[in-house]
């Protein structure tokens, strides 16, 4: 699936999220949450998403931990060991753009439904999980990017071609900000999540 059509994803979230707005700032006043009616879309969405989420994080974790994998090999003269594992780290990147696509998907449903959620701080909770996310999404895109670069890049290099060492220490340094950043992301999620859970009493 292209980035592009994650880009278009992103955005209609974007646009779904600053509708929502207004909406959370409402007085709970004219609003009787008691119980707190969240609509079932947003229950689904939200389970599929932190599946996806968590699925996402493991795959950057154990991209962030191919590349010293793949530095070692070379290290050790085993360049048949990092040529396959570069080949495996472009085909994982293919599998984040799918899972990437899979999850803008479920922000542009749970976004849908904030305004839905009969509690304004189970909707600020719920709008600080979508935009964290989002923001995640957002990240994986550039992260794929480079991680393509830097593949591309080694297989140059292993293949016996002259690469500039100085290039690929700058897209690693890069890779692994982005990393720390989607994950820092992805907890930010899962945390407002669970304030969600604490006011509507699940």
């Amino acid at each position: 699936m292209a980035m592009s059509k994650i880009s278009k994803r992103i955005i209609t979230v974007l646009v779904t999220l600053i509708v929502a707005i207004p909406v959370i700032g409402l007085a709970v006043v004219y609003l009787q949450p008691s119980p707190v009616v969240v609509p079932q879309e947003f229950y689904q969405s939200r389970k599929t998403a932190s599946g996806i989420a968590q699925e996402l994080a493991t795959s950057i974790n154990q991209s962030v931990e191919n590349i010293s994998l793949i530095a070692r090999y070379e290290r050790e003269g085993e360049i048949q060991d990092a040529i396959d594992l570069t080949s495996k780290e472009l085909s994982l990147s293919s599998e984040r753009e799918v899972l990437a696509a899979e999850l803008a998907g479920e922000m542009e449903i749970m976004a849908r439904s904030i305004n839905q959620i009969e509690s304004r701080t189970a909707r600020q909770e719920a709008l600080q999980a979508v935009s964290a996310q989002v923001a995640a999404v957002s990240r994986i895109i550039p992260y794929n990017n480079l991680m393509e670069q830097l593949m591309t890049s080694l297989k140059t290099k292993f293949g016996g071609q002259e690469v500039d060492d100085k290039t690929i220490a700058t897209i690693v340094e890069n890779l692994n900000k982005d990393a720390k950043e989607i994950n820092r992301l992805t907890k930010e999620f899962v945390d407002s999540l669970k304030n969600f859970d604490v006011v509507i009493e699940i």
